[in-house]
């Protein structure tokens, strides 16, 4: 159950940006109708029963803390119900039945299951627009997507898989190597490139801070 001492227009103004960030599947246009009245007896009434989980993220200066809940109309709702940015927050306790629990972790697994779909295709299509056959590049973020994101060793093995013509036969031949390496089904190595092959295309790497995405 939420009781919150949030300002009805700080609450949607200051802080939706953020609750989105974190949940692009929270349904702000539902939750609205429900703060018609008085905001804590409106709360009590349809948020009692149906809080499944609570969190904090922490910042350099603040901390941000979350509630996860179940709405009656079988929205799954997150907001932020306290920080450290601002006074007067809020109470939060967790409350919700086995029913509801479940609810909620159905439906969250499924938008998380969306939005790795979702994540997936963005990258492929991105791989294609530069130049990577489609087949390739599934292959690619399937088996080395998730272990190996965020490394410049995941940049430069995408970065030679996208190269249209190579000036350089020694990294035509490791394109190939890694094309045959993602096509066997049960590699015999972990990895497409040997240490010495891989320390090669990081060593030439220019770039400096590579980014978390597939």
């Amino acid at each position: 159950m939420i009781i919150s001492r949030i300002p009805h227009n700080q609450f949607y103004d200051e802080n939706k940006a953020r609750i989105l960030a974190l949940d692009p599947s929270a349904t702000f246009e539902v939750v609205q109708s429900y703060y018609n009245k008085d905001e804590q007896e409106t709360q009590a009434k349809y948020l009692v029963g149906r809080t499944v989980r609570k969190w904090e993220r922490n910042g350099y200066d603040d901390s941000d803390f979350y509630c996860g809940s179940l709405l009656p109309d079988g929205t799954r709702y997150v907001t932020e119900y306290a920080s450290t940015r601002y006074a007067n927050g809020s109470y939060v306790s967790v409350d919700a039945s086995d029913e509801v629990r479940a609810e909620y972790e159905r439906l969250e697994k499924q938008a998380e299951a969306e939005a790795r779909a979702k994540e997936v295709e963005n990258a492929v299509a991105e791989m294609v627009s530069n130049g990577a056959n489609e087949t390739t590049a599934r292959l690619f973020i399937a088996k080395l997507g998730d272990r190996l994101r965020g490394t410049v060793y995941y940049c430069e093995l995408k970065a030679l898989l996208c190269v249209r013509k190579f000036r350089s036969e020694f990294r035509a031949s490791l394109r190939k190597q890694v094309e045959a390496w993602l096509e066997t089904e049960s590699p015999v190595y972990a990895d497409p490139l040997s240490p010495k092959q891989r320390a090669a295309i990081i060593s030439s790497s220019r770039v400096y801070r590579p980014s978390n995405t597939l």
